[in-house]
């Protein structure tokens, strides 16, 4: 596992490098998975169901924000009326 984005361009403005290759990255950490996730057999205690609903929670809450914020860019950027979302075609 590596660090996130935020993480490695962090790393980069601060080291004035590039943070490649990506394993000198990697996070240094022992991860040991329950078995149970392979088979579909595990299950959550309610302080693991309350992490969930509490990331979902804010997913939802963060993904409203951005809509709200996507929705006033045209009236700071009036010339991107009618521009394709995917881009021009050249």
């Amino acid at each position: 596992m590596i660090p996130s984005i935020g993480d490695l361009l962090r790393y980069e403005a601060s080291h004035r490098r590039p943070c490649t290759p990506l394993h000198e990255r990697r996070l240094q950490a022992r991860f040991r998975f329950n078995p149970g996730l392979a088979t579909g057999s595990y299950q959550f205690s309610e302080a693991e169901l309350e992490l969930v609903r509490s990331v979902e929670s804010e997913a939802h809450e963060r993904a409203a924000q951005f809509a709200q914020a996507a929705a006033v860019v045209p009236s700071w950027f009036p010339e991107l009326e009618g521009f394709p979302a995917n881009g021009l075609r050249l």
